[in-house]
């Protein structure tokens, strides 16, 4: 019963952040809104897409805006059982603003926009100011548990980023500065062990990276200069470690460009590979060495070009590669490989750019040959085969100027043929045929410049036909079959050109007609039938120029009538009947479940009602030739009222009742479809004993807030109130506690708050006060204990801190003081324990840790971290 009550409430809380905002500590952007916007009675929904059961994939609702013009506030997109997809409340832009350039539309999101899966469950939370995202954004795991967290800032990433596994433990957390990366960024594994530690500095890495292996041991160490891998002094720019922590691999680096040393180790921490580069390009020897310290493979670079002899071996001491280049580094003869047997694998040779150029020849290690073919500058050229370990041929074509040209071939293991086609420059040509590997044909299709043109045919292993069809230059063309495995045709029908001709007919795997569509010219034309597997009909429609036309039928599978509805040129006319299905407990068969009626312009006419099985009704709502007028009514089974309202040519008319799900009853009234007068909220009587209870009273002039708006408990006790002209916060405000004392009382002008803001404890007593200035704080922020005494002191200029900021203890210890400017950190910031002793003491300039950080824990023992321009040095 409170969680009902607290939802009602939500003003309050507003009341209480719009009065002091976060503390100093906290800064996180605000969104604009925390919740959904509440679907109002005045509001118009429209259905833009269907799904092709007829149930509604998006709908835009529209309000009318201060000037009378229409505007759209919410969409929702759904799932095809019915369930919302997304929902999403909307504003208007113009074309110059950045929700624009983001959306492509002056229709943006703005506020809360909730996706939820299928089943009902929320998989992400976002908030939006005008088309850009503004607060946190939130994506989680199935159960509701958080997966992401980012916050976002008109835009762009701005505060905590999160990241969780899916047992709950952290998998990276960070901070974003007005879209760029800042400070520290940490990756743990599923263990909750750290796994990585990258320092930013404006979106760019600074300073030293650490990775860790999940047993805790270092794996890599990484030092980078504004953005870029970086050496310094005896530091590589990159170390690797194996999980015992021996070195694996070290290089140097500068300004992001190899320069210097590249070693490789063994397991031994013998030397495993070794080379130099400058400036990027690898220079002079580069030699490899086997795990005892043995040369194993040797080669000479100058300036990133290769020279001389290369060459490397197997641990038997057989080659194992082998190239010899002159002094331009052009090969003076293929390079080759070997198998650790001494069998050449492979041989070719590669150009200045080290893409394969010319014959290109490998061999399995017995020697068979694996693939003879050509290339030019890195692509196949000439003639190209390939062979199976058993020597059997696998592959055979052609390519002309790097195109497929002329007769591809291709077999089975077991030497059967496979595929046969033939191409001109690069286009299929002629006949395609595939086997599978027993023999049986699989495919033959014909082909004209790639497209599929004359007889296609498809066959299963068991020799079965799959498909016959017939194209005309890539266009459908003649009579389409296809069949199952089983023999048994599942579709045909005819095209001329693409077009659809004839009758179309969609068989189930039984053989027993699926669905029955006639098309004349590409259209539908004349009888559209659907059947249950059983034989019985689904449906039966006519179209006419393949629209609509004319009586449409629908049935249950046992033959029951499901829908009577009549078309004309593909617009709903006349009454229209939906009926319960049999397996609803109905009070009789055929029970209507819906009556709709309509004009000859396909525009809802007259009443429209739904139905309970019980035959009572759940809905009534009136139209005059598609607009709303009269009545609009809902109701639970037992006939109690849930909603009433009363619409003149399309707008709401006098009062609006509506009572939710949770036992909420909300009053309106309205004036040409503005809300004016009196509006109520009453709690649910379940939660106030059977008594009802206001719990909102206000006042609307002319669609806008006017007057005193006014929260109660369900005791009926006044909790708040806050005062309103033409839509906007004017004059005082209060909040009160439980014994009916002030809480909270500060006072607005025009929406902004102004003058004193104060704050008291139950008893009476002062327990904060500040001042506004045009919405924002200026001068001292106090906060006392009960007995009168300073708790806090935190001092304001337009709205940001500026100047020293205190805080005490119960016992009179100042536990902290910092310096502001402009309302970053800047100066000197400690903290002490409640006995006095120092705990923390560190220096910020304009905002950015900066000097020596000081941490004494509880026993007085000190910790020393050096940070320059807010990363973490030492």
């Amino acid at each position: 019963m409170m969680k009902k009550a607290a939802t009602l409430l939500l003003g309050v809380m507003t009341l209480v952040t719009c009065a002091y905002g976060n503390t100093a500590e906290q800064q996180e952007v605000q969104p604009i809104q925390t919740e959904l916007k509440a679907r109002l009675p005045e509001w118009r929904p429209r259905i833009f897409e269907h799904f092709p059961n007829g149930s509604p994939r998006l709908v835009i609702f529209y309000a009318d805006g201060e000037k009378g013009e229409e505007q759209a506030v919410k969409r929702i997109h759904f799932h095809e059982n019915g369930r919302p997809l997304e929902e999403t409340d909307l504003a208007t832009v113009d074309e110059k603003s950045p929700g624009y350039e983001a959306w492509k539309s002056t229709t943006v999101p703005h506020g809360v926009s909730v996706r939820f899966r299928e089943n009902g469950e929320i998989e992400r939370v976002g908030y939006y100011d005008h088309g850009l995202l503004h607060g946190p954004l939130k994506i989680f795991f199935t159960k509701g548990r958080l997966q992401h967290l980012t916050h976002y800032k008109n835009g762009v990433p701005h505060g905590k980023i999160l990241s969780y596994h899916e047992n709950g433990q952290i998998l990276a957390e960070g901070n974003y500065l007005e879209g760029k990366l800042e400070g520290d960024f940490i990756r743990y594994y599923e263990s909750g062990e750290q796994e990585a530690l990258y320092s930013y500095r404006s979106g760019e890495l600074h300073g030293k990276a650490i990775e860790w292996h999940e047993n805790g041991k270092e794996r890599a160490n990484r030092f980078y200069k504004e953005g870029k891998l970086h050496s310094e002094r005896n530091q590589p720019a990159i170390i690797l470690y194996t999980e015992d922590h021996s070195i694996l691999e070290i290089q140097d680096y500068r300004e992001g460009k190899p320069h210097g040393n590249h070693v490789k180790y063994h397991t031994n921490d013998r030397k495993k590979y070794v080379a130099h580069y400058e400036d990027g390009k690898i220079h002079g020897k580069e030699q490899y060495f086997d795990i005892k310290g043995t040369l194993q493979g040797e080669g000479e670079y100058v300036q990133g070009t290769k020279v001389g002899k290369h060459w490397k071996k197997h641990d038997n001491g057989t080659y194992s590669f082998l190239a010899h280049f002159d002094k331009k580094g052009e090969l003076k003869e293929p390079i080759r490989e070997f198998a650790e047997n001494g069998q050449k694998v492979a041989e070719y040779s590669i150009d200045q750019d080290e893409k394969f150029d010319g014959p290109f020849f490998t061999w399995y290690e017995d020697g068979t040959p694996r693939m003879v073919c050509h290339y030019t500058h890195g692509e196949f050229e000439g003639s190209q085969q390939e062979f199976y370990p058993n020597g059997q041929k696998h592959f055979e074509g052609h390519y002309l100027n790097k195109e497929r040209h002329g007769t591809f071939h291709e077999w089975h293991e077991n030497g059967n043929l496979s595929f046969e086609g033939s191409f001109n420059k690069g286009n299929k040509e002629g006949t395609f045929k595939e086997w599978y590997a027993s023999g049986a044909k699989k495919t033959e299709k014909n082909f004209k410049s790639s497209l599929y043109d004359g007889i296609q045919k498809e066959w299963f292993e068991n020799g079965k036909s799959r498909l016959d069809a017939r194209f005309d230059n890539g266009k459908k063309d003649g009579t389409h079959r296809m069949w199952n495995d089983q023999g048994t045709l599942v579709f045909e029908g005819a095209y001329d050109q693409d077009m659809p001709i004839g009758t179309h007919v969609v068989y189930f795997p039984s053989g027993e007609k699926r669905e029955v569509v006639h098309y004349l010219v590409g259209k539908k034309e004349g009888l559209h039938e659907l059947y249950y597997e059983n034989g019985h009909t689904q449906l039966i429609e006519t179209y006419r120029n393949d629209l609509l036309d004319g009586e449409a039928k629908g049935y249950f599978e046992d033959g029951s009538l499901a829908f009577i509805r009549t078309y004309k040129k593909d617009k709903p006319i006349g009454t229209h009947k939906d009926f319960f299905p049999p397996n609803i407990e109905a009070e009789k068969k055929h029970q209507v479940a819906s009556i709709y009626h309509y004009n000859d312009k396909g525009e809802m006419d007259g009443e429209q009602k739904t139905f309970y099985p019980s035959g009572t009704t759940k809905t009534l709502i009136s139209y005059d030739n598609g607009t709303l007028h009269g009545l609009k009514g809902l109701w639970d089974e037992k006939g109690n009222i849930l909603e009433e309202s009363k619409y003149l040519k399309g707008k709401l008319e006098g009062r609006h009742f509506q009572k939710d799900p949770e036992g909420r009853e909300v009053v309106y009234h309205y004036k040409n479809n503005r809300k004016e007068g009196p509006h109520y909220i009453y709690y649910p009587e379940d939660v106030t004993d059977g008594v009802k209870v206001k719990a909102i009273e206000a006042n609307y002039k002319n669609n806008e807030l006017d007057g005193k708006a006014s929260e109660f408990d369900p005791a009926g006790t006044l909790i708040s109130f806050t005062t309103y002209k033409a839509g906007v916060k004017e004059g005082p405000a209060e909040l009160f506690h439980r014994n009916g004392k002030s809480a909270l009382k500060l006072t607005f002008k025009k929406d902004k708050r102004e003058g004193l803001s104060q704050q008291f404890y139950p008893t009476g007593k002062l327990y904060k006060e500040v001042t506004f200035i045009n919405d924002l704080k200026e001068g001292e922020e106090k906060s006392f204990f009960e007995d009168g005494r300073l708790n806090s002191v935190y001092r304001y200029k337009k709205g940001e801190l500026e100047g020293l900021a205190q805080h005490w203890s119960q016992t009179g210890v100042l536990i902290f003081e910092a310096s502001y400017k402009k309302g970053e950190q800047h100066g000197k910031f400690v903290k002490f324990y409640d006995n006095g002793n120092p705990r923390l003491e560190q220096t910020y300039v304009d905002g950015k840790l900066d000097g020596i950080k000081k941490s004494w824990d509880t026993n007085g023992n000190l910790t020393e971290m050096l940070y320059k321009n807010g990363v973490k040095v030492k």
